[in-house]
């Protein structure tokens, strides 16, 4: 048997795996993910192709960000003090882009930052891409909610025992 078709019936089984395992929206959401990031079938758990998505991310961050800071530092004459001043800013945007509020919600995406920047400065950033990226990332972290907020919903409506119960179990398996 040809190598190629080896591979056909391998991706084909794996195919049929996931769908049985897991439903066509899984594989269909497998199939999307391979194809954006152009994974091998090798890479079988969701954890590994999250690792390398991270690392790729992570790569290309690093990759950005040196090109960002060497025009800086080369074009418009910046050093040590308005590069490190930047860098830092930089970091504290990006990580206000990963921080979630007690419903498990985003205080600010990337996508809000490319559409202010078309909107007052006509920055295109590919605002569409973007905008598909954040809700991936919505959808692959899932959605988390603080007890605390959990527990302050149940006072309201008068369930003060659960709420505290349900602390009380939090706090217990901490």
């Amino acid at each position: 048997m040809k190598k190629e078709e080896r591979l056909r019936r391998e991706g084909m089984a794996y195919a049929l795996r996931v769908a049985k395992e897991k439903g066509i929206e899984a594989l269909e959401s497998d199939m999307k993910a391979r194809g954006i990031l152009e994974l091998p079938l090798a890479m079988k758990s969701y954890d590994g192709m999250r690792e390398l998505y991270n690392m790729l991310a992570m790569r290309i961050v690093s990759t950005i960000k040196t090109t960002t800071l060497w025009t800086l530092y080369d074009k418009y004459g910046w050093r040590k003090k308005r590069i490190g001043d930047f860098e830092k800013e930089l970091n504290r945007v990006c990580a206000d882009c990963l921080e979630l509020d007690r419903f498990g919600g985003s205080y600010v995406k990337v996508s809000d930052y490319a559409a202010e920047l078309k909107e007052t400065c006509d920055v295109d950033l590919n605002f569409e891409i973007l905008s598909q990226i954040d809700e991936e990332n919505t959808k692959a972290r899932g959605q988390y909610i603080s007890v605390e907020a959990v527990a302050e919903i149940l006072r309201n409506a008068g369930l003060d025992e659960v709420a505290d119960e349900i602390i009380r179990k939090v706090e217990e398996n901490r």
